[in-house]
């Protein structure tokens, strides 16, 4: 992701397949956001940044759950060999 945050340098300047994830990963709204923090007073961007960065968490929070469930219910179905 650090290749295409545009943390250590400007992610125009990368190859067009890193500058299509910038506008994917979710590293470079944080980087964004923080660098609207440091040069500007200009809030709405950090807004919209960090409200994208709160619908990654939340579709992650939902693939784990989601995952864990199925998990769990693969495990409860599971027969299990009787070992004497």
């Amino acid at each position: 992701q650090i290749t295409s945050c545009g943390g250590t340098f400007p992610y125009q300047t990368t190859p067009e397949f890193f500058q299509v994830l910038h506008h994917i990963m979710p590293m470079s709204y944080s980087v964004d956001s923080i660098r609207h923090i440091i040069n500007s007073q200009n809030y709405n961007i950090i807004y919209g940044d960090v409200y994208r960065m709160i619908i990654y968490l939340a579709l992650a929070l939902v693939s784990i759950i989601g995952i864990a469930a199925y998990k769990r219910y693969r495990l409860k179905n599971k027969k299990l060999p009787n070992k004497i």
